[in-house]
């Protein structure tokens, strides 16, 4: 049944319309089939007729509708495809993320790649972003099949189902900060976690840190790769890996503060934390303050992203060439709009060790 997602910023109308678009793809509506009349619509969703009737005429004028007077709304047969949907597409750019306008703005990670993807694709370019939902399948049927798109950028992505569910697009996709699907590989856009992450933590060892705890988001391939690099600079410094050290949150500051006021108050607390993203090193950072003791007096902290910007001390951390990673993936997208069937292609940005003022010799153990 259609239906609206509140939350969701994006203007009424145009929600209406990706939700007619998707039950036309879906299946719900079938070629030639009556559409539910605008007052039906309208009593139906709750909104004014005035803005079902704004979506119902542009899917008309987009071809996916056709009016007949005196007898309504249908669903107009589409041609079968003689070329791939990519031949003949527009000039936006789609990013499907797990977050909405107001998400990905409010996420300075997320948002600095789009600055990346804004430059280089031009500052007319327009950028849809599209927040994942539920039919999957379906989901990506409708923006793939989007006229108005000339690729796709998959943004932030790590559900299984939902990158499955890219497995059939026709359209130039590159992935950005997400996993590779298990049926398909795409043009991909990653920056080297394990050799960063192994700069960070030789670092620490180098000011005489052993017992050096890391914050990790939930598993994931970028997530397993700092780990990784965690791991190799301790085995190679023959620092033995303990798990009572190894700590994995929801990546938000909130997450890691409370983990860390609990390991503060624990009998095993290390001398040094290394985080995988810098929000969860602000969390960590706040848990120290709010027990009593100092950064980087008591405990060292290390971040990893470069977004801390106003952290005080300032937050010593991994730079990631945030911005270059939204305009490779236009980089790709052009490749691949002029190679379609060239294999896929991985861009592994380099990643960067900052020491700022998070960061100095262990405390004395008689704390």
């Amino acid at each position: 049944m259609l239906g609206l997602e509140r939350s969701d910023p994006r203007p009424l109308y145009q929600q209406v319309k990706d939700r007619l678009r998707l039950e036309v793809t879906s299946g719900v509506f079938a070629p030639e089939a009556p559409i539910p009349d605008e007052r039906t619509l309208a009593a139906q969703l709750g909104l004014s007729r005035m803005t079902v009737r704004r979506a119902m005429v542009e899917l008309t004028r987009e071809g996916l509708f056709k009016r007949i007077p005196g007898r309504g709304t249908f669903v107009r047969p589409q041609p079968a495809r003689e070329t791939p949907v990519s031949a003949n597409r527009g000039t936006a750019i789609g990013v499907i993320s797990p977050f909405d306008q107001a998400e990905v703005a409010s996420a300075v990670f997320y948002q600095r790649i789009l600055q990346g993807v804004q430059a280089a694709a031009g500052d007319d370019a327009p950028i849809m972003i599209r927040k994942a939902i539920p039919p999957y399948d379906a989901f990506v049927s409708v923006h793939a099949a989007d006229p108005a798109l000339s690729g796709l950028i998959v943004l932030g992505i790590v559900d299984p189902q939902l990158l499955n569910a890219l497995r059939h697009v026709d359209v130039p996709t590159v992935l950005v900060d997400s996993d590779q699907p298990a049926e398909r590989r795409f043009d991909q856009v990653t920056c080297d976690g394990v050799d960063a992450s192994y700069d960070a933590v030789c670092a620490l060892i180098a000011l005489g840190h052993r017992d050096i705890a890391i914050m990790n988001f939930p598993r994931t391939s970028a997530a397993a790769a700092r780990h990784a690099g965690y791991a190799r600079a301790l085995t190679e410094h023959g620092i033995p890996l303990r798990p009572e050290l190894a700590h994995v949150v929801p990546s938000t500051s909130t997450a890691a503060y409370d983990r860390m006021r609990e390991i503060l108050k624990s009998e095993t607390v290390p001398t040094a934390v290394f985080c995988t993203m810098d929000e969860l090193a602000i969390g960590v950072a706040s848990a120290v303050k709010d027990h009593g003791w100092r950064v980087p007096e008591q405990v060292s902290v290390v971040g990893f992203g470069d977004i801390g910007f106003f952290c005080a001390p300032a937050l010593s951390t991994v730079r990631m060439p945030i911005e270059q990673m939204g305009t490779s993936a236009v980089t790709l997208l052009q490749q691949r709009q002029r190679n379609p069937r060239s294999a896929p292609c991985s861009i592994i940005l380099r990643a960067e060790w900052l020491p700022r003022d998070s960061c100095a010799r262990p405390r004395p153990m008689t704390l």
